[in-house]
């Protein structure tokens, strides 16, 4: 498991897995796919369960608190499956690149599909994560994994979203029995923050999944999940952030409603436009234009503020009539009753337009180079930046 989380090391494994796949890779394919009481659990589980129960019969004071403390403990240990899991996700990782990797784990694409599918489930938090990643991984192998991913793992990956950011349900029930004192030894991690980059992955490899994402309301479960006032580390980058954090959740749903949005922006309701407006305005009121002025390295922020701007520009220059209805514009006829003596009264707007024209235009002169900028910088964030507001001052 730990050689499979460093990159050179890793990078071996795949070469030898690929060049000698039976037994090495096959066996953790078969631990993965094999659903058996071995697999499933940890390593001593069993007996350590069976001797709490016999410490809890003697009934002698502190007995129950000690022999659930123990149980615990023997819960905090990765069974096989979770291992195995870990280990190929990381290893797809380093070997997307490696074509004799690539060509034996595509005999058992659909096996080891099938079967994460089965644990893309908030309740079984131990594989669910970690199931998502593997997933997110896998996709970076090519067209014929992409394309088995958005077959068997697309609607499992939504499914377990919603379940995951439900407000009520089992999920959520056993995110509160995980905030007791005994649970907090076992590491208890959302797997939001997994799910949204496995999505995200699949649609930036295989962008005709994203009417089938879009069909499958992952946009209305991805909008509510922006919060303006979660915070990252400022000196990693959504990659790096802590998977189960609020920021990387917040940030991640923001990505890939930018993506759902700039594919289909009449899917985006009045209703929600609003919404998502207010957090929009909220977001870039926090940040300001402190990642494009400051010196320090900012990466986390710069990139939050890279997608709330490409947010605004897909609403403001691509949603049907978001413009008009933020500056209050009246339409050219308006058909009115026979006794109204005025135009009917316009809803209030979800953010001052003044107010987010002034924060754009700070943005604007902040995001100005100071010195030519080379053709490779052409890709980075702040060139991003500076051609979305282009767009949206030139619309």
């Amino acid at each position: 498991m730990e050689w499979s989380q460093r990159s050179i090391s890793a990078k071996a494994m795949v070469e030898f897995a690929g060049r000698y796949p039976d037994p090495h890779l096959h066996k953790l394919l078969e631990i993965v796919t094999t659903e058996i009481k071995e697999n499933m659990i940890p390593p001593g589980f069993e007996d350590r369960a069976q001797k709490a129960c016999l410490r809890m019969e003697h009934e002698e004071p502190g007995a129950i608190e000690a022999a659930l403390a123990d149980v615990m403990q023997g819960l905090a240990a990765q069974s096989p499956t979770e291992l195995a899991i870990s280990i190929l996700g990381n290893m797809c990782l380093s070997g997307h690149l490696m074509p004799i990797f690539k060509e034996q784990l595509a005999n058992f694409v659909d096996d080891f599909l099938r079967a994460l599918c089965r644990f893309l489930r908030p309740q079984n938090w131990r594989l669910c994560g970690r199931s998502a990643g593997a997933i997110c991984n896998l996709v970076r192998c090519g067209e014929l994994f992409a394309k088995a991913v958005q077959e068997h793992c697309l609607a499992p990956l939504v499914a377990a979203l919603r379940d995951e950011c439900a407000q009520e349900g089992p999920a959520n029930l056993f995110k509160s029995m995980c905030s007791s004192e005994y649970a907090a030894a076992l590491s208890y991690q959302g797997s939001a923050s997994r799910l949204l980059g496995a999505l995200i992955n699949l649609l930036v490899v295989r962008p005709s999944a994203m009417q089938q994402a879009l069909e499958l309301g992952v946009l209305e479960i991805t909008l509510p999940l922006i919060d303006p006032d979660a915070e990252l580390d400022s000196h990693g980058t959504l990659a790096e952030d802590s998977e189960g954090s609020s920021g990387a959740v917040s940030s991640r749903a923001a990505l890939l409603s930018s993506r759902l949005l700039g594919a289909a922006p009449s899917r985006l309701s009045e209703e929600a436009e609003a919404d998502l407006l207010s957090r929009l305005f909220r977001l870039l009121s926090r940040l300001g234009d402190a990642p494009l002025v400051q010196a320090a390295n900012l990466e986390a922020e710069l990139q939050n503020l890279d997608v709330a701007v490409r947010l605004v520009t897909i609403i403001l220059t691509k949603t049907p009539g978001a413009l008009e209805r933020l500056t209050q514009t009246l339409p050219r006829c308006v058909e009115l009753a026979d006794d109204a003596l005025a135009p009917p009264q316009q809803d209030v707007p979800a953010v001052s337009f003044s107010d987010l024209c002034a924060l754009l235009t700070k943005l604007v002169v902040a995001a100005e180079p100071a010195k030519h900028v080379g053709p490779d910088e052409e890709g980075c964030l702040r060139s991003r930046i500076s051609g979305n507001l282009a767009l949206l001052f030139g619309a």
